[in-house]
């Protein structure tokens, strides 16, 4: 079997190991199938990602810059046009793939059995305006051809300016066989919105607890925590000083507590979000930053978790940051930019230690974190029995979800 997995995004660390999750699982419960993914940068992709694995990578489909030929230089020349395009001929069940999408994505697609639209949070007008994007685009190719599931993804808000775009959205989410949501906000967005076969998961990088050989519980690791910031956030030059500064003063009462502090870059290093030089501005404002580091080169998407397993207490901002800890048993505040981050925390019994980052000052961080770290053993060992029996109904919804669309 051949499975073609897209809306794979190569430089956020959090979307990287949604893919590790996806190749374990897909490996585990078909021992000889091949896996191609259609990925933003084919080339951030190394042989250490996927070691002793047969995983290919092919650019997304609305990539003409990776292809060769005068029909795909002239498409460069005229992209913005080609969403309009696609958009028209899928509406009237015109089928343009080999026209209008990059050639080796066409021909993974064509060579494939089913296509998983894996990732983050990616069907939503949050990111993209109207979703004028790589998402719609890829999706709407990948439904003309071949039975698509969207698995274990957030989905929403939906707001449109052009009714065709909706019309066009709601098009490709009803031709896709199943969508998975992970969280229950997700859900209610798609009943909104009028899609169909809704089954709902949770989220797939929970099953990457196993990459950590043997769980210690929080309150036997040594006094370290993690932090993952996000910097990709649009924020005004007052509203960024103010996080900067709320991240430093918390790193100051943690260190006075006898912690030291190791921050968790959440991209790819040299990429355009590169959180390094925030991390930097961050670390220069504590008091002392001989207790205060960050992992400066990248590690693989399991070293990072298996990294993450050490910290007494994790903060994270960054959704897969905040998944990561959960998935380790490893006590967190979760800092949540959506509600999703709210509600994945509350799948694990720990909402009460979430924060909406519109309402996120120091004094609120601090009070929060104290409250945790004085729980940090029942804590600990409740949310890795809750990652075991979630890891497992995961694994299951894959294979049934599998099942029902072959």
């Amino acid at each position: 079997m051949q499975f073609l997995l897209i809306h794979q995004y190569a430089g956020n660390k959090g979307d990287r190991a949604v893919l590790l999750a996806m190749v374990t699982m897909l490996r585990k419960q078909f021992e000889n199938c091949k896996i191609v993914v259609s990925t933003s940068h084919p080339e951030l992709w190394t042989e250490r990602d996927f070691s002793g694995t047969d995983v290919s990578f092919v650019p997304s489909a609305w990539d003409f810059k990776r292809a060769k030929g005068p029909w795909f230089k002239f498409l460069q020349s005229v992209h913005k046009y080609t969403f309009t395009i696609l958009r028209e001929c899928y509406l009237k069940n015109i089928r343009m793939g080999r026209l209008l999408a990059n050639p080796k994505f066409f021909k993974a697609l064509k060579a494939s059995d089913i296509v998983l639209s894996v990732g983050g949070h990616h069907f939503t007008t949050i990111l993209s305006k109207d979703l004028v994007c790589s998402i719609n685009y890829d999706a709407a190719v990948a439904t003309s051809y071949r039975p698509t599931v969207c698995f274990s993804q957030s989905f929403g808000p939906f707001e449109f300016t052009n009714p065709k775009n909706r019309l066009f959205t709601q098009r490709i989410l009803n031709k896709c066989r199943l969508l998975m949501p992970r969280e229950d906000n997700s859900r209610r967005e798609l009943d909104a919105f009028g899609a169909d076969g809704i089954m709902p998961t949770n989220e797939s990088v929970i099953t990457l607890g196993n990459v950590v050989p043997e769980f210690t519980p929080a309150d036997e690791r040594a006094a370290r925590i993690g932090i993952a910031i996000y910097c990709a956030q649009r924020r005004e030059p007052d509203e960024r000083e103010k996080y900067i500064q709320c991240i430093a003063d918390f790193c100051d009462h943690a260190t006075k507590l006898g912690y030291e502090i190791s921050f968790f870059p959440m991209e790819i290093k040299g990429t355009p979000p590169d959180d390094r030089g925030m991390i930097r501005e961050i670390i220069q404002r504590t008091r002392d930053g001989r207790k205060v580091s960050f992992h400066d080169e990248d590690m693989t998407s399991a070293d990072h978790i298996r990294e993450v397993a050490k910290c007494r207490v994790f903060v994270g901002h960054k959704t897969h940051s905040t998944i990561f800890a959960l998935a380790t048993g490893t006590p967190l505040v979760g800092i949540a930019y959506h509600p999703k981050t709210q509600e994945f925390m509350e799948q694990f019994g720990v909402g009460q230690y979430a924060i909406d980052d519109k309402k996120l000052t120091s004094d609120i961080l601090i009070a929060t974190f104290d409250r945790l770290d004085a729980n940090v053993s029942d804590v600990s060992r409740s949310l890795h029995r809750r990652a075991e029996e979630l890891s497992a109904r995961i694994q299951n919804d894959l294979h049934n979800a599998i099942a029902q669309t072959i």
